[in-house]
């Protein structure tokens, strides 16, 4: 995957979408291992010496990779912007694979192993956290801890 970048003497901010999630890319001076001023170049914003993040509400889910407690979630923007219907991942669930969430192991039902009746559950809506972009692949990204629910039977 390339990105075509438009001409920096016309814009200094860019907006790339991959896979549905969009990217914020920004035009300026980098900045070095030693904090110096480095050359001008399209950094995804948080590399840039003016990241910004946001404030999120999540609102509910788009999809979950199968067998996987693993989530695409849909969330409002509260600060600095109010925007709704936008898409983030959760990078605490990234090593999450059919047989592990959190590195406990889990059936594909994302029951623990160890603990029948206990789940790996999705973060609840009305939860609020922060994006802070990372340039990471795969758009943008939000912490926020899954509870694990269950009850003794």
């Amino acid at each position: 995957m390339s990105i075509d970048f438009p001409n920096p003497n016309t814009t200094t901010t860019y907006q790339h979408v991959y896979n549905g999630i969009t990217q914020n890319w920004v035009w300026g001076a980098s900045l070095t291992v030693d904090g110096a001023s480095g050359p001008s170049a399209w950094m995804p914003e948080a590399f840039s010496p003016n990241p910004k993040f946001k404030i999120i509400k999540i609102t509910g889910y788009i999809s979950q990779d199968a067998n996987i407690a693993r989530w695409v979630y849909e969330y409002d923007e509260l600060y600095p912007n109010s925007s709704s219907g936008n898409t983030a991942q959760n990078l605490y669930e990234i090593g999450n694979t059919t047989s592990k969430a959190y590195g406990f192991s889990v059936n594909t039902s994302q029951e623990l192993v160890n603990n029948p009746g206990f789940f790996v559950k999705r973060v609840p809506d009305d939860t609020h956290t922060f994006i802070i972009p990372t340039g990471y692949p795969g758009g943008e990204w939000f912490v926020a801890p899954n509870p694990i629910t269950g009850g003794c039977g």
